[in-house]
């Protein structure tokens, strides 16, 4: 215990209370003491209690913030806000980050995905923190997800699914199939210097797309680089979900077409 935090002693027959820090969780303490006068005559050793820590199950929180962005053939540059060892306080202990092709939305797809080597050391709660993935796998679109325990293995949940656009694909749709209660997501890539509106070319066929989708992206304005649009497929007006209209999207968006015919950026 650092001497600085111990207390100095009261008159004879108070009561006296000192707080220890820093101690580890779920562990047992034993504790003793000795007091002094001025000379010093030291006391006996007092009686000596022990007790157990508490056991900390509060876990980290989920990173909500992850964004993943492609810098060359080989490379995604991952950056996130740190979480804590307890929610949002404190240092975390480790991170698992993992890619996959598919989105990393529930435990399943967390399990099939591939975990990153070396990961970096969670910082202070609140901190951005940058990773840089690198191999061959980079050269395809795909998900990146993680998780952050403390040091007692209180794992986080799952943060959010953070598509990364390979470095010279210009558009990607994920999934390939879509079941109920799923989203699509339909990432693209605009160039230019100034902030770009997207309109659809008219060959191919806005009377037959779906018009939901393909009038957002007419409407909406999207700043250069990586954009990302997501969608479930479910209708306000009827109450219910269309996951055959993702069939439609793919057939009229034209995968790796749409970036290169069927797609115009105009300022």
């Amino acid at each position: 215990m650092d001497p600085q935090t111990v207390p100095t002693p009261k008159p004879a027959g108070q009561i006296e209370t000192v707080v220890v820090l820093g101690l580890d969780s779920a562990t047992e303490y034993f504790f003793a003491l000795k007091t002094s006068d001025e000379v010093p005559n030291i006391s006996e050793l007092s009686n000596c209690p022990s007790k157990h820590t508490l056991h900390e199950s509060t876990p980290p929180a989920e990173v909500t913030d992850l964004l993943a962005i492609a810098v060359d053939d080989t490379s995604f540059v991952l950056t996130w806000t740190a979480p804590g060892d307890d929610w949002m306080s404190g240092t975390a202990n480790r991170y698992d980050i993992r890619h996959s092709i598919e989105p990393i939305l529930d435990g399943a797809a967390w399990a099939a995905a591939t975990p990153v080597n070396e990961v970096p050391t969670p910082g202070p709660a609140g901190e951005t923190q940058t990773f840089t993935v690198t191999g061959p796998r980079c050269r395809t679109s795909r998900f990146f997800a993680l998780k952050t325990a403390d040091e007692l293995d209180n794992w986080s949940g799952l943060s959010n699914a953070a598509p990364g656009l390979a470095f010279r694909d210009q558009l990607w749709i994920s999934p390939r199939t879509l079941q109920r209660g799923n989203e699509a997501y339909i990432v693209f890539r605009t160039k230019g210097t100034q902030t770009r509106t997207v309109t659809v070319h008219s060959n191919y066929g806005w009377v037959n797309c779906e018009e939901f989708i393909l009038k957002e992206l007419a409407s909406e304005v999207f700043p250069e680089g990586v954009n990302i649009l997501t969608y479930d497929f479910f209708d306000d007006q009827t109450g219910d979900y269309f996951p055959e209209d993702y069939y439609l999207v793919l057939v009229c968006l034209k995968l790796e077409e749409f970036a290169r015919e069927a797609i115009h950026f105009v300022h």
